[in-house]
């Protein structure tokens, strides 16, 4: 079995499957990647950021691709970035994720177990101001309570 196999074999079994929308994880994250290389020209060694990530379905894909860049994923819900860890990170060395301390009341019962060790939102962007050479997140800004400095991004696909 292949690793990005593994990682959405993974997925469907995970109960936080539920969490990001209990659809076909694959087929997600593979539809996700093609709106990306079909409207940003996304090379094999940008630095992209995987904004509100999750369980990494968009991620996987993009790790693949990348095989001489890099992937950072960020989510404020610490069990799925332990997923990342766990399933992804594991098998993609060109991957990093980061649990996020955001603000978002919705979230909170989530994220309240890592609030303490997960990295601030702003410092989080302070320490990679001009790293990415795209971002992407999808739905993200549909369920946030803030407006977003779509500066920090540069290129943004969401």
């Amino acid at each position: 079995m292949s690793a990005t196999d593994a990682v959405f074999d993974a997925m469907r079994q995970s109960e936080m499957r539920a969490w990001v929308g209990d659809a076909e994880p694959r087929a997600i994250g593979e539809q996700n990647f093609r709106s990306i290389v079909e409207n940003f020209p996304l090379r094999r060694d940008h630095t992209v950021f995987d904004f509100g990530c999750g369980i990494g379905r968009t991620s996987v894909p993009l790790a693949e691709f990348l095989t001489e860049g890099r992937l950072i994923g960020a989510d404020m819900v610490a069990k799925q970035i332990q997923f990342c860890h766990l399933e992804i990170a594991s098998r993609f060395p060109n991957t990093a994720f980061r649990c996020t301390r955001a603000h978002n009341p919705h979230y909170y019962p989530y994220a309240a177990a890592d609030r303490d060790t997960a990295i601030d939102e702003a410092a989080f962007f302070a320490a990679h101001h001009g790293m990415f050479d795209l971002t992407v997140a999808f739905s993200v800004f549909t369920h946030s309570i803030r407006r977003w400095p779509l500066a920090i991004c540069g290129r943004c696909a969401t």
